[in-house]
C-alpha cells in the first residue's frame, strides 16, 4: 500500500463529489461534510496510489454509476444505522394490526398470504426483525406464504446481511425467548447466525430508489422505507413516496422513520399513526382500506431462501441441448451482481420441451404463451433448475418426451437429484398457462395450471409462489443460485411471439431475447 495521504478535496471537488452522489443515489449530500467525505474516501484514493480528488472524480464520471469504483464510491458515502427492533412501535403494528388484518382476510376465505418490503435493510436487522414478529405471531407461519423482500443501495451491508452473523452484544436488544429460537451458533467467538428458516423468508437484493423504471414492482401489505427520506430532496421525496405507493396492495400501509413525516407532500395519503401512513380512501381503487385496529394485506413480493455471498462462484455458458433437451452447467468465479442488475450471471434461454439444472448461478429464462415453467429449488445446497412443458401427459417414447409435464418434471427433479439435491428439500414456483391465442382451447392452459398444482401437491413439493392464467404472454428469468423468480407479462398479447417459441421447439434451439433476460422492472417471486 502507497504511504503517501491524498490532498483534502477543494471546494469544487467536492461539490463535483456531492453532484455525482446526487445523481447517481438521490441522496443530498450537505456542503459542510468535507470532514466525511475526507474519512471515507482517503483510505480509498491511498489504495489506488490517487494523489488528488480530481483524479479520482475523473474516474468516476468515466465509469458512470455502475461500475466497480462507483460502487465502491456509493457504499461509502451511505449512511447505515441500524438495530434490531429500533423504532419498536412500527414492529408492534405489524403484530398488532397487519397480522390481526392478514387473519380476518384468512378466515374469509382469502390465501394465507403476506408480501412485505423492507426498502432500506442496512445490515439486515430490520428485515430479520419482522421475520421474527412474524413468525411469533402467526398460529403457524409454516402454513403461510410469507415473504419479505429486503433491499438496499449499498452492497457491502447487503453482503453482511445476506450472511446473517452478528456480534452477540448486537442481539441484546432482542427478547431472550425469540433469541434463542432464531440465532444459532456461528462457531465463531463471540457470533450468533440466523436460523436458516428465519433466513428462507427473506430475499436480499439490491436497489436504488431513485432509478428508472422504478426497479421493484410488486403489491405489498406493508413497505418499510424509514430513515431514508432525510437524505432526499423534496422533489425526490415526492416521487420517491408516491412510486411506493403505487407498490401497495388494496388497503396497505407504508411506515417511515419516527423523523420522518409525510405530512404536507401533495400525495393522496392519510396518517394512520406516528410513522405509519395508507393511500387516502378517496385514492383507492381496490377494497377499503382497513381501520387503524385491523389494517391489509398485500401481494407479490419474494422468498429468500439462502444468503448471498459477496462473491460467489457463477455458471459459464454451457455447450447446445443435447437431443434429450437437456443443459447443464459448469464453474467459473466471478461476482455476484445484484437480482435486480445480475448482467454479471451467465444466462440460458430454454424452449418447449428443454429443462435446465445447475449448482452455479445461471439466469435461466423462457417466454410462455399457453405452456407452463416449474422452477424448482434446493435452498440448502442452492441447486435449482427449470423447464418448459406444454401439455400434462404424451408420448414419452417420443423424441421430445419433455414436452409434456409429467415427464418435463421427473427429468429435471433427477437431473438436480444428480447435482445433488435432495428431492426432500426442493420448492417450487410456477408460471404461465396464458390463452394468448384463439387457435388452442382455453381448455388447454386451465388444464395446464391444473396439472402442475396437483402434481407439485401428489409429490409433496412446496408451492411457493405462482403466476398462472391470464391472455398475455409470460416472460419468466429464474437464478440457480438463489431461487428467485423475475417475472413479466409481455406488453402486447403477440401471436408472433408464441410463433417464434414454437418455431425455436421445432429447430431445438432457443430464440434470442429482444432484451435483457432480466428486465429493470419487473415483479420478483
Amino acid at each position: 500500500m502507497n504511504d503517501h495521504r491524498s490532498q483534502p478535496p477543494s471546494p469544487s471537488e467536492l461539490r463535483g463529489l456531492r453532484e455525482l452522489l446526487l445523481q447517481w443515489t438521490g441522496i443530498a449530500l450537505s456542503e459542510n461534510k468535507q470532514h466525511l467525505v475526507e474519512n471515507r474516501l482517503n483510505r480509498r484514493l491511498t489504495e489506488l496510489g490517487i494523489d488528488r480528488y480530481a483524479e479520482y472524480l475523473r474516474r468516476l464520471k468515466d465509469e458512470g454509476p455502475h461500475g466497480d469504483e462507483s460502487r465502491r464510491f456509493i457504499n461509502s458515502l451511505t449512511t447505515n444505522k441500524t438495530a434490531f427492533f429500533r423504532e419498536p412501535r412500527h414492529f408492534e403494528f405489524v403484530k398488532d394490526q397487519v397480522v390481526k388484518w392478514a387473519k380476518l382476510r384468512t378466515a374469509a376465505g382469502h390465501p394465507r398470504r403476506l408480501r412485505l418490503w423492507c426498502a432500506a435493510t442496512s445490515t439486515g436487522e430490520e428485515p430479520y426483525t419482522l421475520a421474527m414478529v412474524l413468525r411469533e405471531s402467526l398460529p403457524s407461519v409454516e402454513g403461510w406464504d410469507v415473504r419479505i423482500l429486503a433491499t438496499d443501495l449499498d452492497t457491502d451491508v447487503l453482503a453482511v446481511a445476506g450472511r446473517g452473523i452478528y456480534d452477540q452484544e448486537r442481539l441484546d436488544e432482542i427478547p431472550a425467548a425469540l433469541r434463542a429460537r432464531n440465532f444459532r451458533p456461528s462457531g465463531m467467538p463471540g457470533k450468533s447466525c440466523v436460523d436458516r428458516e428465519l433466513a428462507r423468508m427473506i430475499t436480499f437484493a439490491q436497489a436504488n430508489l431513485v432509478a428508472e423504471p422504478f426497479p421493484v414492482r410488486g403489491r405489498f401489505d406493508v413497505i418499510f422505507c424509514r430513515n431514508v427520506m432525510i437524505y432526499f430532496e423534496r422533489t425526490t421525496q415526492i416521487k420517491l413516496v408516491d412510486n411506493l405507493l403505487k407498490q401497495l396492495g388494496p388497503g396497505g400501509h407504508l411506515i417511515v422513520g419516527h423523523s420522518e413525516s409525510l405530512i404536507g407532500l401533495p400525495l393522496p395519503i392519510e396518517t394512520v399513526e406516528v410513522g405509519v401512513y395508507r393511500p387516502s380512501r378517496t385514492a383507492l381503487r381496490a377494497s377499503p382500506a382497513p381501520t387503524t385496529a385491523s389494517p391489509a394485506p398485500v401481494a407479490a413480493g419474494a422468498a429468500r431462501t439462502a444468503p448471498a455471498p459477496a462473491r460467489i462462484v457463477a455458471g459459464r455458458r454451457p455447450a447446445l441441448p443435447s437431443r434429450s433437451g437437456h443443459r447443464s452447467a459448469s464453474a467459473i468465479t466471478r461476482p455476484l451482481l445484484s437480482p435486480l442488475s445480475a448482467s454479471a450471471l451467465a444466462r440460458e434461454r430454454i424452449v418447449l420441451g428443454q429443462w435446465y439444472a445447475s449448482k452455479t448461478p445461471v439466469l435461466v429464462s423462457t417466454v410462455l404463451g399457453s405452456c407452463v415453467a416449474a422452477c424448482l429449488f434446493d435452498p440448502a445446497l442452492r441447486i435449482g433448475g427449470m423447464n418448459h412443458f406444454m401439455l400434462p401427459c404424451g408420448d414419452a417414447d417420443s423424441e421430445r418426451p419433455a414436452r409434456f409435464g409429467v415427464h418435463a418434471m421427473e427429468v429435471l427433479v433427477n437431473d438436480m437429484m444428480k447435482l445433488g439435491a435432495d428431492r426432500s428439500r426442493i420448492v417450487a414456483k410456477v408460471f404461465g398457462a396464458a390463452a394468448v391465442t384463439k387457435a388452442l382451447s382455453p381448455k388447454v392452459s386451465v388444464g395446464n395450471a391444473t396439472f402442475i398444482r396437483d402434481f407439485l401437491a401428489r409429490e409433496r413439493i412446496p408451492l411457493l409462489a405462482e403466476r398462472l392464467g391470464g391472455t398475455r404472454p409470460h416472460e419468466v428469468t429464474f437464478n440457480t443460485e438463489t431461487g428467485q423468480a423475475f417475472h413479466k407479462l409481455i406488453a402486447q398479447q403477440d401471436e408472433s411471439l408464441v410463433k417464434r417459441e414454437n418455431d425455436a421447439w421445432s429447430s431445438g434451439q432457443p430464440e434470442k431475447p429482444a432484451a435483457e433476460a432480466a428486465p429493470p422492472s419487473f415483479e420478483l417471486f
